[in-house]
């Protein structure tokens, strides 16, 4: 699969799904070790994590590694080795809108209808079983968008920025912005500005001592940071916000406002 997709699609880049990645730790782990929750959460911690960069991800991976005598675990040392194709921190430059773990989606609604059907139905029996899945479903959603029809959600700052926001996105993916929002605020500061061209560089300083820098056009023509977060997932990170607080902006410039 992979020497194909490198000939008819060479633009392309393939990845490896995270999620059935992780399923088979338990599986290729010894069996006192695969009980071991620490050293679960550890590992997650890492791999799932989709801010860090990646010499940043090397480095916390071979301490584990070493912590728990896994360096030359064969298994462990094959997926280190393709982490190129399946590691967050590899795929930061692209827009990947949170797909990353490719599969997961598809399985857990192959998991959904696998409940409700059996190999050997017959078409009808197939396609009402399906019809019934799918309203369920539907209503669900339905039920969720009556539930949240002017719902205003708890606001964790006094900004007028964060209200403009519950006000243009759906409920869930506000909850996602209003943790940057939380964090521009009370974890995040200004360590550096410079002047360059058309646009100033503001460096700023997060949780773990990571700097990272927002570029930020004159007029707002555009910003971007080099955490990528939102390139990669399409949210407006925290460091961004720092920059439009600190411009005074009531109001998302449109450019990051995305239907959702």
């Amino acid at each position: 699969m992979r020497i194909a997709i490198d000939r008819v699609l060479p633009e392309c880049r393939h990845c490896y799904c995270m999620w059935h990645i992780m399923t088979k730790v338990n599986e290729k782990l010894g069996s006192e070790l695969a009980k071991d929750n620490v050293f679960r959460k550890k590992l997650n911690a890492i791999v799932w994590n989709e801010t860090i960069h990646r010499v940043e991800f090397e480095a916390q991976w071979q301490l584990l590694m070493d912590e728990y005598n896994l360096s030359t675990h064969r298994w462990f040392s094959k997926m280190y080795a393709e982490r190129e194709s399946w590691i967050p921190a590899f795929f930061s430059d692209l827009p990947m809108s949170g797909l990353l773990r490719t599969t997961s989606r598809s399985e857990a609604e192959n998991g959904i209808y696998g409940k409700f059907t059996r190999p050997h139905s017959s078409l009808v029996e197939f396609f009402m079983q399906f019809e019934s899945v799918l309203g369920t479903q539907r209503y669900r959603q339905d039920k969720l968008n009556a539930e949240f029809e002017g719902y205003m959600p708890e606001f964790k700052t006094p900004l007028a920025l964060e209200r403009h926001i519950a006000q243009v996105y759906m409920i869930t993916i506000f909850y996602e912005l209003r943790k940057e929002i939380e964090a521009a605020c009370f974890y995040c500061s200004v360590v550096g500005v410079r002047q360059d061209g058309g646009g100033t560089y503001y460096d700023i300083d997060s949780e773990c001592n990571i700097i990272s820098t927002v570029h930020y056009k004159v007029g707002g023509l555009g910003t971007s940071c080099s955490c990528n977060l939102f390139r990669r997932m399409r949210l407006v990170c925290r460091h961004m916000f720092v920059v439009f607080r600190g411009a005074q902006l009531e109001q998302l410039p449109s450019e990051y406002i995305v239907s959702r």
